[in-house]
């Protein structure tokens, strides 16, 4: 199994809760059917161990079965 992991924030300004309620319902049912993909996850981070504030507010983490599939995604 493979795992993309994405780091990422918002641009300064932009709606937050309008992008929270694409991503958890518009932007997950899309990323789910992505073919070969075993599994999406989104999150919020909050905090971190290390630093008082996360540099990335979010991450995406997916799944596929192997590398081959991973870079089929993408081409």
């Amino acid at each position: 199994m493979v795992k993309l992991t994405v780091l990422y924030n918002l641009p300064p300004g932009a709606d937050q809760e309008a992008f929270l309620r694409w991503r958890t319902t518009e932007h997950q049912q899309e990323n789910l059917a992505i073919p070969g993909l075993l599994k999406a996850d989104f999150y919020i981070v909050r905090e971190t161990w290390q630093q008082p504030r996360p540099p990335y507010r979010y991450m995406t983490e997916a799944y596929f079965p192997d590398m081959e599939t991973l870079r089929a995604f993408f081409l």
